[in-house]
């Protein structure tokens, strides 16, 4: 949850862009403390929790989870533009964010 105060700013900063923040638990706690623990971080963003094993299809084998944090970009057509394991660092997540919101702008216009 290093991450947790800049991925708040995100969210807002990009609150009325063509942006969704997604979370993903799951595997490594109880969903009950799961939940209590976005409520009490104030995590506002959606999150879905996988439950389930790696073999049966589910969110954490399907995104090819390995392990926390893991971030993916994905273009407005769902395509993953960008993908880290472990924390990239700040400025390479905005930059890549920042790119990928130019470049749809940039379609819009056209």
């Amino acid at each position: 949850m290093g991450l947790l105060p800049h991925e708040k700013a995100l969210v807002q900063r990009l609150k009325d862009e063509p942006f969704t923040f997604l979370g993903m638990y799951g595997r490594e706690g109880d969903p009950k403390e799961i939940a209590a623990r976005l409520k009490s971080e104030n995590i506002t963003w959606r999150n879905a929790m996988d439950l389930g094993e790696a073999s049966d299809g589910t969110l954490w084998s399907t995104w090819a989870v390995r392990g926390f944090p893991q971030f993916y970009v994905l273009d407005e057509q769902g395509v993953i533009r960008q993908r880290w394991f472990g924390n990239p660092g700040e400025d390479v997540i905005d930059g890549t964010i920042e790119a990928l919101m130019a470049e749809l702008r940039t379609k819009k216009k056209s």
